[in-house]
């Protein structure tokens, strides 16, 4: 293995990489560069065009791998927007209807401390 090769395994794992599939794909093209540069094949049209074509294969496969963990993560992101706003419409109904519940509670509660203050305004009256 190069030293290239181990700098780059060495920065991905203190990056905090835990997918071992990423460290084995790593693993596959380190040891085909170093498999290619212990080769003494000539670099021809057709090996370089073979490589390019390799790469765009294997960049493609990774895109598409991107493109559905992204998909996945839309249609959760989405799923938990669509409860978040159930929850806050049950909310606000929730509030408007203790709002409303305070606001009769406090008139009986002044319609009872009017009625107590006469009766005791009636109670003292009587008294003298």
């Amino acid at each position: 293995m190069t030293k290239q090769s181990k700098s780059k395994k060495q920065e991905n794992s203190s990056g905090g990489e835990d997918s071992s599939e990423h460290s084995a794909k790593l693993d596959s093209v380190s040891e085909a560069k170093a498999s290619a540069a212990n080769t003494a094949t000539p670099a021809t049209n057709e090996n370089v065009l073979a490589a390019i074509n390799e790469l765009s294969s294997t960049i493609d496969k990774r895109f598409a791998e991107l493109n559905k963990s992204l998909s996945s993560l839309k249609s959760a992101i989405t799923e938990v927007s669509k409860q978040l706003s159930s929850m806050e419409a049950a909310a606000k109904l929730q509030i408007e209807e203790l709002e409303k519940q305070y606001v009769s509670l406090t008139h009986q509660y002044k319609q009872q401390e009017a009625k107590l203050y006469n009766l005791e305004a009636r109670s003292h009256r009587q008294n003298i």
